[in-house]
């Protein structure tokens, strides 16, 4: 059995109700049709059970589509979505964007995030690294792009919430 569920302005109810059909029946499965595609939107989706989600604006393949995977015992989510779903105890959790994002960086740049963060200039970075300061900025520019953040001070947020550094 497939359940769709939209998810409206009441959120919360939809959200008890996918945690009962989840835990209800293990072939009983939900999918999610929200209105939006926020962060706090999928992470509530995951977290409720539901084994896809779907746009509410999406063409009609993606519904068919969401439908046939979750009824083959696959989840119907974006790739960069299925990406960071962590499943302990069969209780499925959404891994927050960042937190991906610093598992790729290279050992050089955490090691420009950590001293950035400590309150180190770009150029006091270059001479601890022993390299340029046109190829440090480089590589800060590199580290923001890889974490989606647009400057400095949102770096060292990242770097604290993310446990690389201590605040």
């Amino acid at each position: 059995d497939i359940l769709a569920l939209h998810f409206p302005a009441d959120f919360d109810r939809c959200v008890a109700l996918a945690k009962s059909v989840a835990g209800a029946d293990d072939a009983r499965r939900c999918i999610a049709i929200t209105e939006g595609d926020s962060e706090e939107t999928v992470r509530r989706v995951v977290e409720s059970g539901c084994w896809g989600w779907v746009i509410e604006s999406a063409p009609p393949r993606d519904y068919r589509d969401a439908i046939l995977r979750v009824g083959s015992g696959r989840l119907a989510y974006p790739a960069h979505i299925v990406d960071r779903i962590q499943t302990t105890g069969g209780r499925m959790t959404l891994v927050p964007r960042h937190a991906i994002a610093v598992e790729r960086l290279t050992a050089q740049e955490l090691s420009v995030v950590k001293l950035l963060a400590d309150g180190s200039t770009t150029a006091a970075v270059a001479d601890a690294l022993g390299v340029t300061l046109s190829a440090t900025r480089r590589l800060r520019r590199r580290i923001m792009k890889k974490l989606d953040v647009e400057n400095s001070a949102s770096l060292v947020r990242l770097a604290v919430r993310s446990g690389l550094v201590q605040p």
